[in-house]
């Protein structure tokens, strides 16, 4: 217990910071343990996104490409239904030579055929019959309305259009006194339906309501919407139930009538967040319509998304936890780094190993080893002395309390064996070395033992 509250009172200093190599330790357990938390939950995100992005854009192209051909079938039925009624004999030329104002059964003939043009397609909300002498309007259900000053210019507009079929992506009603006009998808005729020299016009209003349902059909959920548009890039109806969705309609639409392929998918990367638009092409009446679809990406990806952030919780979490381990773990493999500095440190300049360890260990043991080597050369230099010194104190007797096993220590130490070896001392007096014989100098004394050392 006292060796861990000693352990955290150090800790609690962080002196163990200030070292060089346990820095670069608990930097290395550190990576190795939140490296692998940080790849996979990049990972999941980066590599799911990117998988949800293109199974979307595969499945809304073959989706758009079903939808747009519904809407064509669709298109083309309520076409075929009105072109029927363009040709019927009481849209001919008898509009322009009758009275119309005075041939009540005439009158009552055409709010009839209008009525059941209405009734005869669910997408169809109002039908007009525009003639343009003497400027008036008949509709199926507010009778006949002359045309105001201001309404005039467009509706005669409809009669110099080169094209007998048209649609118009929004073309307004009449408006009845007090009641506001409404602009709305049209499929326009111009009457007589074969004549060169028109001078009426049929025109039917779609429904909002039902072009929107149409259209929405193809969206994968509520964060998404489809739309249509001709070849001039006007809206010709759309599914947006939002500001915000019909402003970044606006800006797909600039990118898909740029694009040059009749069919495709892109992401569009909004302000707020991130689209996978698909879009194809048909025609109509001769002019190329775009069916656009605009799904929300950032909801489409949310569980990757929330997969990745769990991931990446959890990887906190087990960050906090590694810390903490990676803290006890380094300590004890420093450990031994820590005796070394420890028990090198005696010799050492004060705070010398606090910048690296393992340099301040290489160089105290470099300094340790040469003062090993540089006494093993004095010991080598002083063993024949210290050998004769041994063997001039067991000749003359100074070592007979020394007790046997310490002699064979001390000659082991020599260099001599002692198990199964015996050894014999042999004396040698040399005479007539004197000075006073007159043979030898004092001088020679030395050169003269030297050689009977050898001839011994």
């Amino acid at each position: 217990m006292k060796k861990w509250k000693a352990s955290l009172q150090h800790m609690g200093k962080l002196s163990w910071l200030k070292q060089r190599v346990y820095r670069k330790s608990l930097l290395i357990i550190l990576l190795a343990v939140c490296l692998p938390t940080i790849v996979i939950a990049s990972g999941v995100k980066w590599i799911g996104t990117k998988q949800m992005e293109s199974m979307v854009a595969s499945s809304r192209d073959h989706q758009v490409a079903l939808s747009a051909q519904r809407m064509d079938d669709a298109l083309s039925y309520l076409e075929k239904i009105s072109t029927q009624w363009a040709f019927n004999r009481e849209f001919g030329v008898k509009l322009k030579s009758l009275e119309t104002f005075y041939d009540y059964e005439f009158i009552r003939n055409i709010y009839t055929d209008l009525l059941l043009m209405k009734e005869s397609n669910p997408l169809i909300e109002q039908v007009y019959l525009y003639l343009d002498r003497p400027g008036v309007v008949y509709t199926d259900n507010s009778g006949t309305i002359e045309l105001r000053d201001a309404d005039k210019p467009r509706f005669h507009r409809l009669l110099k259009a080169d094209n007998s079929a048209m649609w118009l992506p929004e073309f307004g009603t009449v408006g009845a006194a007090g009641t506001p006009e409404k602009s709305a998808l049209s499929l326009v005729y111009q009457l007589p339906a074969d004549s060169i020299e028109p001078f009426g016009a049929l025109v039917i209003y779609l429904k909002p309501s039902g072009v929107a349902q149409m259209l929405d059909v193809s969206s994968l959920d509520e964060n998404g919407w489809t739309f249509e548009m001709d070849e001039a890039g006007e809206p010709l109806g759309s599914s947006a139930k939002s500001a915000a969705m019909a402003y970044t309609q606006q800006e797909v639409l600039g990118l898909v009538e740029g694009a040059a392929a009749g069919k495709g998918s892109f992401v569009y990367k909004g302000k707020d967040a991130n689209y996978s638009v698909s879009y194809a092409s048909f025609k109509r009446l001769g002019k190329p319509w775009t069916f656009v679809t605009v799904d929300s990406l950032d909801q489409l990806n949310s569980p990757v998304i929330a997969a990745s952030t769990f991931v990446y919780v959890l990887g906190l979490i087990g960050l906090l936890i590694a810390v903490v381990t990676a803290v006890i773990v380094s300590r004890k493999l420093y450990q031994p780094i820590r005796s070394l500095t420890t028990m090198f440190r005696t010799e050492a300049p004060a705070g010398s190993e606090a910048l690296d360890e393992v340099a301040f260990i290489a160089d105290a043991w470099k300094r340790v080893n040469f003062e090993s080597r540089t006494l093993e050369q004095r010991l080598e230099q002083q063993m024949p002395a210290m050998k004769e010194g041994f063997l001039l104190q067991l000749l003359q007797g100074r070592l007979q309390s020394t007790k046997p096993a310490e002699l064979e220590e001390r000659l082991r130490v020599f260099g001599w064996e002692t198990e199964g070896v015996g050894y014999v001392t042999l004396g040698i007096r040399f005479h007539g070395l004197s000075p006073t014989s007159g043979r030898f100098q004092q001088r020679d004394s030395g050169l003269i033992s030297f050689a009977a050392v050898n001839i011994a």
